[in-house]
């Protein structure tokens, strides 16, 4: 039964034909989850250590100190910038996230958020897109249906879902409701698993 990231989905579903193909033969090839080979893991955690412990934001950027991968040595600080930018001024109260996995037939989507910040006095259920391209409305409409699908259950009636950019410090959260989104992400999760199992996967 193919286990997949939110990314890993929402990038099925939003490439063109010859993308959706190269994105199925990587689930295929992909071993077990290794954190050493998740690459924005050490900056993820540190961000949610920070608003669990009360810590002023402005200490992330200590992470590069302990930092030694010059790939992360370069990414990292545009992220890191972003989200203190983010945060700013602003007076956040945190809680822990509801998370769930989102299953359609033989298939689990790993999109469980990040962070749970009351800004505002709305709580925010939060995912982090760390990447340097730039969130794309379609990207951002699976992502927010995903979630608001996955965590219907655990939602308190006031909780918002969104998705925040990073790099640009800029929260997405839905304002329109997309009729039959839910049809959507079914229907691509069904083409996700007929092209796996034809192209060899179990």
């Amino acid at each position: 039964m193919p286990r997949i990231t939110l990314t890993a989905f929402v990038d099925f579903t939003t490439s063109e034909i010859r993308g959706r193909i190269s994105r199925v033969r990587t689930e295929l090839k992909r071993d077990e989850y290794d954190p050493r080979f998740d690459f924005w893991k050490p900056l993820r955690e540190r961000i949610e250590d920070i608003h669990r412990n009360g810590e002023s934001v402005r200490t992330l950027a200590g992470l590069l100190d302990v930092v030694d991968d010059q790939k992360k040595l370069t990414s990292y600080p545009p992220a890191i910038h972003g989200y203190m930018r983010f945060i700013g001024r602003r007076q956040v109260e945190y809680f822990e996230p509801p998370r769930e996995d989102w299953q359609h037939g033989q298939l689990t989507v790993r999109g469980n958020p990040e962070l749970g910040l009351v800004i505002r006095n709305v709580p925010y259920v939060i995912k982090l897109w760390f990447s340097r391209r730039e969130l794309s409305k379609r990207r951002c409409d699976v992502t927010l249906g995903l979630m608001q699908e996955a965590l219907a259950g655990d939602l308190a009636p006031d909780m918002v879902v969104a998705v925040l950019d990073v790099q640009r410090s800029e929260l997405y959260h839905p304002t329109v409701e997309i009729a039959d989104l839910d049809a959507l992400l079914a229907g691509e999760a069904s083409s996700f698993l007929e092209m796996y199992r034809r192209m060899g996967g179990r």
